[in-house]
């Protein structure tokens, strides 16, 4: 298994970037699957530390997941 961690914030700026290359006809249903896997992605985190990163001294992290913060997203669905 891959050590990448990927931010679900980056799976809604791509399809951001991508809306201009999508067809007239297919970018309705694109503009309803972006979020859908963007909560796709949020539910199937796992809990614990990602994306934590040594700089000089510090430990920069980019991604906590615990209980709460899993429980909210799927609460507003």
């Amino acid at each position: 298994m891959s050590d990448l961690w990927l931010h679900p914030s980056l799976v809604l700026l791509v399809g951001a970037l991508l809306v201009p290359l999508v067809p007239a006809r297919l970018k309705s249903a694109w503009l309803i699957l972006v979020p859908l896997l963007t909560f796709a992605r949020i539910v199937t985190l796992t809990s614990g530390t990602h994306g934590a990163v040594h700089f000089l001294q510090f430990t920069l992290i980019f991604g906590r997941v615990d209980a709460l913060s899993l429980s909210s997203p799927t609460s507003w669905a």
